[in-house]
C-alpha cells in the first residue's frame, strides 16, 4: 500500500476538482433538496475517495461559518437556531435584513444537517424531504400517507417517514396539519420546546419566539413539553412531562418555564388563527398594532404606527393576503388612516 492511500500516516493530497465538486453538491442541497437519484449520486461521490468527505465538510464549514463539527449538528440544535433567532428578528420593527439572516441562517443549518447524515452515517428511513416559504408566500402539500400541510409565510419543515413513524420538525413559521388516520404510524410534530401528537385530525402549530401555539379545529392532538431525547428516539416520545390533551374548538401553548397548557377558544378566535390558509387574514376587534403586526409577517416593508393613540384603535375585517399596498388599503378604509410610503422599504400609518 503507497503513502497516498495511508490518510491516517499522511494527509491525503489535494486533487482539486472534490472542491469544486463539493461545491456544486452544496448548492444543490442549498436549493431546497435532492431527488432520489441525486441522492444516489451524492452518496457514490462521497465512498469514491476519502478525499470528497474532507472537501464537503471543509466547503460547509466555509459557507455557513459552523463552529462545531457537523457530527455535533442535531436537529435538536438546528430547532434551536430556527427559534432563537426570530426573537431577534420578528420583535416589531423588524426589517427586510433581519428576515433574510433568519431564513439563511436556519437554510443553512438543514443543508449542513443533511450533509451530516451523508458524512457520518444514519439510520434508513423511508421518506425524507424539506420544504419552505419565502415571507409572502404559502405552499400546499400531499404526503405519500394522505396526509395535506399548508404552510404559512416564512416557514421551514422537514419531513421524515419511515415504517414505524410520521415524523415533522417544524424548525420556523406555521403550518396546518390534516392528518390521515394510521393507528401504526403516529403522526409527531417537532416545534421548538414542545411535541404534538396525532393520528387524524386537523390543527395549526406556530412557531414564535416564547412559545408555540396550537389550534385544533377537528379531531384530538396531545401536547407534551420536549425532552431533550425525545426527537432522536424513532419512537413516540418519553412519558416524563405529562400530555395535555387539545380538542376541537381549543387551543394550547407550549412554554419552556410552563410546560403545555390548554385553553377553549371561540369559533372567531379559530377563524383568526387559520383563516391565513384561505388567502386572508381576519379580524374581529383587534388593535391596530396587532393587526400591523400580523401584515408585517407576509411583507419585506416595515409598517410604522406615528400615533399611540392610533396602535390601539379596534379593527374588524378581512384583509388578502398579497401585495402589501392593497393590504393597507383595506386598513385605511376601515380606520380613515392614511398610509405614507416613506421609502420603498418603509410605510409610515398616521391619522387622517
Amino acid at each position: 500500500m503507497t503513502d497516498e492511500l495511508r490518510p491516517e500516516i499522511v494527509p491525503l493530497p489535494s486533487r482539486g476538482e472534490e472542491k469544486l465538486e463539493a461545491a456544486d453538491w452544496l448548492a444543490k442541497l442549498d436549493r431546497g433538496g435532492l431527488t432520489q437519484e441525486e441522492r444516489a449520486a451524492f452518496s457514490r461521490w462521497l465512498s469514491e475517495d476519502p478525499r470528497n468527505k474532507l472537501a464537503i465538510k471543509r466547503a460547509a464549514d466555509f459557507w455557513y461559518g459552523l463552529d462545531a463539527p457537523l457530527s455535533e449538528l442535531s436537529a435538536q440544535e438546528i430547532s434551536a437556531r430556527g427559534g432563537e433567532a426570530p426573537a431577534r428578528a420578528w420583535s416589531p420593527g423588524a426589517g427586510v435584513f433581519s428576515y433574510a439572516r433568519v431564513f439563511a441562517g436556519a437554510a443553512a443549518a438543514l443543508v449542513l444537517c443533511f450533509v451530516a447524515v451523508f458524512y457520518f452515517g444514519a439510520r434508513p428511513v423511508t421518506e425524507t424531504e424539506y420544504y419552505s416559504t419565502k415571507i409572502g408566500e404559502t405552499r400546499e402539500l400531499a404526503f405519500s400517507d394522505g396526509s395535506h400541510v399548508t404552510l404559512n409565510t416564512n416557514t421551514i419543515l422537514e419531513q421524515e417517514f419511515s415504517k414505524r413513524t410520521r415524523k415533522i420538525r417544524l424548525v420556523s413559521g406555521e403550518a396546518i396539519f390534516d392528518v390521515a388516520h394510521d393507528e401504526k404510524r403516529p403522526f409527531l410534530v417537532y416545534a421548538s420546546d414542545g411535541v404534538i401528537r396525532a393520528v387524524g385530525t386537523r390543527f395549526s402549530v406556530r412557531v414564535q419566539p416564547d412559545a408555540v401555539k396550537v389550534t385544533v379545529s377537528e379531531g384530538l392532538v396531545a401536547l407534551r413539553q420536549r425532552s431533550p431525547v425525545s426527537e432522536k428516539a424513532d419512537s413516540a416520545p418519553p412519558e416524563e412531562a405529562p400530555a395535555v390533551m387539545i380538542g376541537k374548538g381549543e387551543a394550547g401553548e407550549i412554554e419552556r418555564e410552563k410546560g403545555a397548557v390548554k385553553e377553549e377558544i371561540t369559533d372567531r378566535d379559530l377563524t383568526e388563527r387559520m383563516s391565513w390558509a384561505q388567502g386572508q387574514l381576519v379580524f374581529y376587534d383587534q388593535a391596530l398594532s396587532d393587526v400591523i403586526g400580523e401584515v408585517a409577517r407576509y411583507t419585506t416593508t416595515e409598517i410604522q404606527i406615528d400615533d399611540p393613540v392610533l396602535r390601539s384603535r379596534k379593527i374588524t375585517g378581512i384583509l388578502q393576503i398579497g401585495d402589501v399596498d392593497r393590504m393597507l388599503e383595506g386598513i385605511e378604509g376601515s380606520l380613515g388612516v392614511t398610509a405614507r410610503r416613506v421609502s420603498p422599504d418603509l410605510v409610515v400609518l398616521s391619522a387622517s
